[in-house]
């Protein structure tokens, strides 16, 4: 009532109880509130504002763990695009697009462009980051777990290496 219904932060709330739902398994219910706070989002915030960035990578994940993989991946690349433009290639946003619309290209069995996708976070926070940052840890372990599931476990093994490798400084 405050704030009204097309608020940024009323908007946030929606997508957020949508958050909820979708962690309690509550998928259809989830749904018509993403759609909600995406629309009025586009609406009044446009395509290329962090929140409604947000809303469509949420309805992403939703499509997908619904098992509506083909309606998530052009809202993943739509996401991703945007970001792209908007923050950089290397921003941790991005980034995380980036390896968003890996695992969804990897469940899809489109393995080549998952693989590139996922080598390319790993390559720019390895960079940005640094090796021993928790975020490199995890584009590492992505990336060994894609291997591994593909049968390439030498590849696997040398991208786990590469963890131990860049050795720890402790001040």
């Amino acid at each position: 009532r405050t704030l009204g219904k097309e608020h940024p932060h009323t908007l946030v709330s929606v997508n957020n109880l949508g958050r909820l739902l979708q962690a309690m398994g509550k998928l259809s219910e989830a749904e018509p509130l993403y759609r909600r706070a995406l629309d009025a989002q586009l609406r009044t915030l446009g395509e290329e504002h962090p929140y409604t960035l947000t809303s469509v990578n949420n309805l992403a994940k939703l499509q997908k763990d619904m098992g509506k993989r083909s309606q998530a991946e052009p809202l993943y690349r739509r996401a991703l695009e945007v970001r792209e433009r908007t923050l950089g290639k290397d921003h941790p946003d991005t980034l995380t697009s980036v390896s968003n619309l890996a695992l969804l290209l990897q469940t899809m069995g489109k393995r080549p462009e998952a693989e590139r996708l996922y080598r390319r976070v790993l390559k720019a926070r390895m960079s940005l980051l640094g090796p021993d940052h928790p975020s490199t840890a995890i584009s590492r372990k992505s990336l060994a777990m894609f291997l591994q599931k593909n049968g390439r476990h030498a590849e696997a093994d040398e991208v786990r290496r590469s963890a131990s490798s860049a050795g720890t400084v402790y001040l």
